[in-house]
């Protein structure tokens, strides 16, 4: 018994499968085409399908310029707004700016102003301390001759003290011939010396103008004593070694030194033992 072959299954696609290997009514159509010359129809239909093409390419070209158009549009928009509000915030950065360099000018002028006025004091500080220095070399160097002035100066105290010493016997020896009178009333536009004159006369004690020197009042050492002042009498010499005459409550009163007895001179002859 012979086998029989499976009938091939029947192709449901309605186009070739494989690719790769043409028909031969495609090849023999594609030949004839070759072979035979365009028909009318045929150039309309490409000049159709160029025109179609060139719209597309127009609509294409003018779709891509809209586009461009809107995308730099809004590229442009945004960049605007951006540097917008990025000029708006640089313009309120240099405001601020600007008003801090006001502020820092004025600080700056008052700062001049102060170091302008500090360099004033400095100044006169520094002459002022220029002048102290040189008051202070001048007083040193008069320090110094002072300090040799008053190393000589020690040498002339015992100098000093014997003048003293003169002095004080001078003016003692010159007391010797002075005549002290009390208790005599004062009186406006006196002439003491006349005065003196009459109480010589009056105790038989003559004495001229010519044996007075000078003739004054002497103020009380204590300024409360309002008893009249005590009369100082100089002579041109002194008589009969009598050292203290002087008047109280009437009396006339004699003392020779300071240690002898008091006398009193009552009438004449009071006054004669004087001159024995």
């Amino acid at each position: 018994m012979s086998l029989q072959r499976t009938p091939p299954t029947a192709i449901k696609c309605a186009s070739n499968p494989d690719l790769y290997t043409p028909s031969t009514s495609i090849i023999s159509e594609a030949n004839s085409n070759i072979r035979k010359r365009k028909q009318p129809s045929d150039l309309d239909s490409e000049r159709i399908e160029i025109i179609i093409n060139q719209k597309i390419e127009n609509n294409i070209k003018s779709w891509n310029e809209k586009i461009d158009t809107l995308i730099t549009s809004s590229i442009m928009n945004t960049v605007r707004s951006v540097l917008s509000s990025e000029l708006k915030n640089i313009s309120e950065t240099l405001t601020n700016i600007n008003d801090s360099i006001r502020g820092l000018r004025a600080d700056n002028i008052i700062m001049k102003k102060s170091m302008d006025e500090m360099n004033l004091r400095f100044s006169k500080m520094e002459e002022s301390i220029n002048f102290c220095d040189e008051r202070q070399k001048d007083l040193e160097k008069r320090l110094v001759s002072l300090e040799k002035r008053s190393a000589s100066c020690n040498n002339f105290s015992e100098q000093v003290s014997t003048l003293e010493q003169k002095i004080a016997s001078m003016e003692q020896q010159a007391r010797d011939c002075n005549i002290e009178i009390t208790n005599v009333p004062e009186r406006r536009g006196e002439s003491l010396v006349q005065l003196v004159v009459k109480l010589g006369t009056m105790v038989n004690q003559p004495v001229t103008t010519k044996d007075i020197v000078v003739a004054h009042r002497v103020p009380h050492a204590d300024a409360k004593d309002y008893r009249p002042k005590n009369i100082i009498v100089k002579e041109m010499a002194k008589k009969h070694e009598y050292k203290h005459v002087w008047c109280k409550h009437g009396t006339i009163l004699v003392r020779k030194t300071d240690v002898s007895p008091v006398l009193v001179i009552k009438n004449d002859n009071d006054v004669n033992k004087l001159t024995k």
